[in-house]
């Protein structure tokens, strides 16, 4: 009995980390891509760091592409194109 849980934790640990990997390599592509259309929109590095609060509050950090636009720019873009409409 005891092998049997230890072999099936085990099957899954293996096939976790089989497809994160795959996974990895299947999106490591487009996530290159956007990070140098951000690097080209912005001239900034497009990832930043952000810390959270987890289980226990325990903090830990996250790794989030740059928005293309800051909110200012976005707002006068907004206010151009309705100004447009009407």
């Amino acid at each position: 009995m005891i092998g049997q849980q230890l072999y099936r934790k085990l099957i899954k640990r293996m096939l976790d980390c089989i497809f994160a990997s795959l996974l990895l390599v299947i999106f490591s592509l487009p996530m290159i891509v956007i990070a140098g259309t951000i690097w080209l929109v912005t001239h900034e590095n497009p990832i930043f760091k952000q810390t959270r609060f987890g289980r226990h509050s325990q903090p830990f950090e996250v790794y989030k592409f740059r928005t293309w636009l800051d909110r200012r720019r976005w707002f006068r873009i907004r206010i151009f194109i309705i100004g447009m409409r009407t």
